[in-house]
């Protein structure tokens, strides 16, 4: 299902951890409409590869300050995530 809002913005932290991946990213632009200034809000991606034929799982914040972020331990991943994932 698509989403009603599309974001974009550069990787600037990355931390793998055995099956999990989390990501930040400021959030450089938004479309329909950017309600914030480029690079001032960030979001944060968890995303858990399934073992044993468990689920893929994965995990988001709402934007947040870009400040907030020192590092990109990973965060919860309560939703299942229906796609392919390839940590290396």
């Amino acid at each position: 299902m698509a989403l009603p809002v599309r974001v974009t913005g550069p990787v600037t932290c990355l931390r793998v951890t055995g099956n999990t991946v989390s990501l930040v990213y400021p959030i450089t632009t938004v479309q329909p409409v950017m309600l914030f200034a480029p690079d001032a809000m960030a979001i944060q991606i968890t995303v858990t590869k399934g073992q044993a034929g468990q689920p893929n799982m994965i995990g988001y914040g709402v934007p947040m300050p870009t400040s907030s972020f020192r590092d990109c331990y990973p965060g919860a991943t309560p939703l299942m995530f229906d796609g392919t994932i390839d940590i290396r």
